[in-house]
């Protein structure tokens, strides 16, 4: 009899597992009148600070992830074999053209199952591109859907819909006073009189080492590439600069993440670094330092004179 016991525990204690990692659900759907909103046009630019044209499909991700990060709650998850996640989180619906805010408070066990209560506002999106300039169209959101998964288990509660409509038109009012952050590649090239190495040196005498703090993202390896200091009154700009022979002299090529904000007003900031940063390079180049001009100078007379010997 104890050993029918014993097997009996252990059977139960299975069976709870498995309902546990397993949960039964049952969905009820809720739907609500969305607040009235009025469409909203974004405008920005359409070209970044190398002259080459905005992807349309990073711009909406962007700007969906930016109307995400103006919540009142951000996302965030708790627990480990059982997640609980809660806040609002955004997704780009290509196939029906909207963004979809997604306010949750569910649990999620480890085979990817949830259940909770989820609240859908979908806002309908429209693109119109012209040469000078992107204008996302975001259209009023009517209703959404509250999905309410239940199982056997106590359920995450929502906040009040209430409260969950005044974050959404909180977001949806902050939308013209989005910025949206990126960073291009800038490269180009440049010749010279000087040698390589007097190139570098040059670079080294005016500009110095970029220096990468801690945690910093590095495009660039400053222990086997050269990496100087661009410097702005807004931002400091790490550049790869590179020399060959080229005709007697140097050919340099250089290179820069450059980084620009586009605004939903059609206003830019960061695209005067380009042209800065590519004048920079030639007023480096031509303004070589007294001593490499002294060593071109002995390496012409040191040629005259073996001419003259033969």
């Amino acid at each position: 009899m104890k050993g029918y016991y014993s097997f009996l525990h252990k059977m139960l204690t299975a069976a709870a597992l498995a309902l546990i990692a397993t949960p039964v659900l049952a969905a009820k759907l809720t739907q609500y009148y969305v607040p009235a909103t009025s469409s909203i046009a974004l405008k920005f630019n359409a070209l970044d600070p190398a002259r080459m044209p905005i992807d349309t499909q990073w711009l909406l991700r962007e700007v969906a992830a930016a109307l995400e990060a103006k919540s009142s709650w951000p996302l965030k998850t708790d627990g480990e074999s059982t997640l609980e996640l809660s806040g609002l989180r955004t997704r780009v619906d290509w196939d029906e053209s909207r963004i979809l805010f997604e306010y949750l408070h569910v649990a999620r066990n480890k085979v990817g199952e949830e259940w909770g209560e989820t609240l859908s506002i979908p806002v309908s999106y429209r693109i119109e591109r012209t040469n000078d300039a992107i204008v996302v169209h975001l259209g009023p959101a009517e209703m959404a859907d509250l999905l309410t998964r239940k199982t056997f288990l106590p359920g995450p509660k929502l906040k009040p819909v209430v409260e969950l409509f005044q974050d959404f038109s909180t977001i949806m009012r902050s939308a013209p006073s989005l910025a949206l952050h990126r960073a291009v590649l800038l490269s180009g090239e440049e010749e010279s009189s000087a040698s390589p190495q007097g190139c570098i040196e040059r670079f080294d005498y005016v500009l110095g080492r970029y220096a990468f703090t801690n945690g910093e993202e590095r495009p660039f390896d400053p222990k086997h590439d050269d990496v100087f200091l661009f410097r702005t009154a807004q931002e400091s700009v790490p550049l790869k600069v590179a020399a060959v022979n080229f005709r007697g002299g140097s050919k340099v090529f250089f290179e820069a993440w450059v980084p620009f904000e586009l605004r939903a007003d059609g206003s830019v900031e960061g695209y005067d670094i380009a042209p800065a940063l590519k004048s920079e390079v030639r007023r480096v180049l031509g303004d070589l330092p007294a001593r490499e001009a002294e060593r071109e100078l002995d390496a012409a007379r040191d040629g005259a004179k073996s001419r003259d010997r033969r």
